[in-house]
């Protein structure tokens, strides 16, 4: 009989805890930025991996509630800024489409989504430009949480200085195209020094999509090393008798691999 008492006390107390009912948080409700997959409050926008007849697209930014939901629907708005001394600053109309003034938290739902049209200028590959889009907090959904950071303060926490990461979200566009996968293994022989203006010129002029282009090698994928080396000599040729410049200004050549 005392081999079975223990595990039947635990039994009882264990169910006793379940009857139990936990607190749940009652207090104000806020909004914020989601932080994942982002480090600071700073978004990256590489229209290089666009095609180039691609001059709009639509990012979406995540907003998170902090509190209960509630069976109604609760509206909270943004605002856009730039910085007039910023010789990067973006403009509305021409690196964006106006945003909406409100957007709501669903009734019993946790986030929100803001849809932001980016448009493609013709010379965002000479400048890179840049916006941020602020929260603005209200009597239903305040400012309740946020990652901090000292570095780059706007603010004054205590008696500290301090930026709130996830109350604002700057979105930097610029044309990079970025390093292939396969780059290491053979791009160098190929292709040469590499630069973004000539990975965009190889896309481009032989029909290869740049999300593609960019993909490690695979069976799903037409990347492979003997196709590689069939479009570093096309471009060799192509470039004789269509010389091309790279952004210091010096000629655009293939890597040695390619003359052959």
């Amino acid at each position: 009989m005392k081999k079975i008492f223990f595990p039947i006390f635990a039994l009882l107390l264990l169910c006793w805890a379940c009857k139990e009912e936990i607190d749940a948080y009652e207090g104000e409700s806020g909004i914020y930025f989601s932080s994942q997959n982002i480090m600071l409050d700073t978004i990256f926008v590489p229209w290089g991996l666009q095609e180039s007849e691609v001059t709009e697209q639509v990012y979406t930014l995540n907003v998170c509630l902090f509190g209960q939901v509630k069976p109604y629907d609760r509206k909270f708005s943004v605002r856009v800024s730039t910085d007039a001394n910023d010789s990067l600053a973006a403009e509305e109309g021409v690196d964006f489409r106006a945003l909406d003034e409100e957007y709501v938290m669903p009734a019993n739902q946790a986030e929100a989504s803001i849809k932001i049209t980016l448009l493609r200028r013709p010379d965002l590959d000479k400048k890179a430009r840049r916006f941020t889009v602020h929260l603005q907090e209200n009597e239903e959904l305040k400012f309740l949480y946020s990652r901090e950071m000292s570095l780059d303060s706007t603010e004054w926490v205590g008696d500290v200085k301090v930026r709130r990461l996830d109350l604002q979200r700057t979105i930097y566009m610029d044309e990079r195209f970025q390093v292939p996968n396969w780059w290491p293994i053979c791009g160098n022989s190929y292709f040469g020094t590499y630069s973004s203006k000539k990975m965009i010129l190889i896309c481009d002029v032989m029909n290869i999509s740049r999300t593609d282009f960019v993909a490690p090698f695979s069976v799903d994928n037409r990347i492979t090393d003997g196709y590689l080396k069939f479009v570093g000599r096309y471009m060799h040729r192509w470039l004789q008798e269509n010389p091309q410049t790279e952004e210091d200004g010096t000629p655009m050549e293939m890597g040695s691999a390619s003359k052959i």
